[in-house]
């Protein structure tokens, strides 16, 4: 059994589900900048840049992913969703149970969840949204 990329499991997903670059960036809220560094990962390289966490789990719900494939694709990125963690306990939940919800729904029900506990709400909502490196905010 041969393993796959990260970037041959993405692209091999987008394509099964016959989107075009621009329909994925819409439906997962990804921008521009921020598809291209997805599209241009080094598999070997430490660094992620802007390809977080919450960028991968806005690809895995925007592309209505199961969560055994979101997990494959989170490893191929050295991600994991922790059980212990409640905001990838969130993460999870959206995957699991809220099939087909769009990521601006999503990003108001982890606001709701989390508003108000101490969470830096610009590091845990997804897509194009979420943390950016070196953001003031």
């Amino acid at each position: 059994m041969t393993t796959k990329s990260f970037q041959d499991m993405l692209f091999s997903l987008i394509q099964q589900k016959g989107w075009s670059e621009k329909e994925l960036c819409e439906k997962c809220l990804l921008d521009r900048p921020r598809f291209t560094a997805i599209k241009h990962l080094d598999d070997d390289a430490a660094s992620t840049h802007n390809v977080t966490l919450q960028v991968l789990v806005a690809l895995c719900i925007g592309m209505q992913l199961n969560i055994t494939v979101s997990e494959q694709l989170l490893a191929l990125r050295g991600y994991a969703l922790s059980k212990r963690n409640p905001i990838h306990n969130a993460y999870r939940y959206l995957i699991e149970r809220c099939s087909g919800i769009s990521i601006d729904d999503a990003n108001e029900l982890l606001t709701e969840l989390f508003a108000g506990k101490g969470t830096v709400l610009d590091r845990i909502l997804l897509g194009s949204r979420g943390y950016r490196q070196g953001s003031d905010k």
